[in-house]
């Protein structure tokens, strides 16, 4: 995941010429590493959903089967990049998918640089997101960096592309 992060800042933030840019990546890799979070969370109990108020949910145990590729990925759960929401904001953090109604996790957020990466364990509607992504493509008048997106079962190939919008190439991709 460090070598992750460092690849999209530098991506969104380098003035480095882009024209020949392309870097791979384990799908499953980044999917696991947000359930791992997700998961560790859950049994440290350090969820929190509303202000002062701990979500108190246990990991369910298909949770496991999600971890190491015992089932099928069928119902779209996992790994999404979402193209809406990105901001200028260059930290990390994370917050729950919850279905307050029934007191159970969904799936984490992970907002890295700015991009929101999400990985679910049930199947959610992702506002503007790309499920699986085969290429995240940064986009700006110097060229185009791609970041190449790998999975283990073959899928459809989908595209997410990120376009630079301001005068300067020293800011974010918006």
């Amino acid at each position: 995941m460090a070598r992750f992060v460092r690849t999209l800042k530098g991506y969104t933030l380098s003035t480095i010429s882009a024209t020949s840019r392309f870097e791979v990546f384990s799908g499953h890799d980044l999917e696991r590493w947000i359930w791992k979070t997700l998961f560790g969370l859950a049994v440290s109990g350090n969820i929190q959903v509303d202000q002062g108020a701990a979500l108190r949910s246990s990991p369910e145990a298909r949770w496991g089967d999600l971890l190491f590729d015992r089932v099928r990925d069928d119902a779209k759960r996992g790994f999404y990049v979402q193209s809406e929401g990105q901001t200028s904001d260059l930290s990390f953090h994370a917050s729950p998918l919850v279905n307050k109604a029934k007191q159970n996790l969904q799936g984490l957020v992970c907002v890295v640089l700015g991009f929101n990466l999400l990985a679910t364990t049930c199947e959610v509607n992702v506002e503007g997101g790309v499920y699986r992504p085969s290429m995240i493509c940064f986009v700006s008048n110097e060229g185009t960096r791609v970041i190449r997106v790998s999975w283990m079962q073959a899928g459809p190939t989908e595209l997410i592309a990120f376009f630079h919008r301001g005068p300067s190439t020293n800011g974010p991709l918006s």
